[in-house]
């Protein structure tokens, strides 16, 4: 049994790297520098807070849910238990964003609850949209 399971995780973690390949292939110099990391957790949403406390990141960002219409943000289940449960600020891009160089943002949308945390959020937020 033990067995089986190595091969399992194994196999997970072979998927796990040819995706990050995949996705630095297509990033190109931009990943230069980035920190990249495979993390085993009991869920995604466990792993990604797990990895934003360890690394003390001030916000975490993911996409919208492959089920939501495109331009528009969509909680999927991972998102939607990171609201609840991150203790750092969450970002959701709108289904189907794409960032081209030199292009700046329009709007942001900030949900704030009052914390320090949330404050700093909106305060970057308000420096980044207001530049050229």
């Amino acid at each position: 049994m033990v067995e089986i399971d190595r091969d399992y995780q194994d196999y997970l973690q072979s998927l796990a790297h040819a995706a990050l390949d995949r996705a630095r292939e297509a990033l190109g110099p931009v990943t230069a520098g980035v920190d990249v990391q495979v993390v085993t957790a009991r869920s995604a949403p466990a792993g990604l807070v797990e990895v934003a406390e360890r690394s003390k990141a001030w916000m975490l960002v993911t996409g919208s849910s492959a089920d939501g219409s495109w331009g528009h943000v969509a909680l999927g289940s991972v998102t939607d238990r990171l609201l609840h449960s991150c203790p750092v600020p969450v970002a959701i891009a709108p289904r189907g964003y794409r960032c081209h160089s030199g292009q700046t943002m329009r709007r942001i949308t900030v949900a704030v609850d009052g914390s320090e945390s949330t404050g700093a959020v909106l305060r970057l937020s308000l420096i980044h949209i207001s530049e050229p």
